[in-house]
């Protein structure tokens, strides 16, 4: 992976129409965590990129989060507006 893909991305906010949709990215299992960005998702679509670090989920600090912990905000029923840094 090189230095650009591990970079802390900007500010970028992905909204779903309902919850069977998907944001389409994964969570890496490290810390802090990264992301892995499906091709053709939302998430591509938003300009996410695979191996950048997730600094904050709706506002909450996951520099320093449990992989679980960060997969519970991400992941969280009634959520359809995803903002992360």
């Amino acid at each position: 992976m090189n230095e650009h893909s591990r970079s802390i991305l900007h500010r970028i906010e992905l909204r779903r129409r309902n919850e069977r949709d998907k944001f389409g990215f994964a969570i890496q299992y490290e810390q802090p965590c990264s992301i892995c960005v499906y091709s053709g998702s939302l998430a591509q679509a938003s300009g996410l990129r695979s191996g950048q670090i997730l600094a904050k989920v709706n506002g909450y600090n996951v520099l320093d989060a449990r992989h679980d912990d960060v997969k519970r905000l991400v992941y969280a029923k009634h959520t359809n507006l995803l903002v992360l840094e």
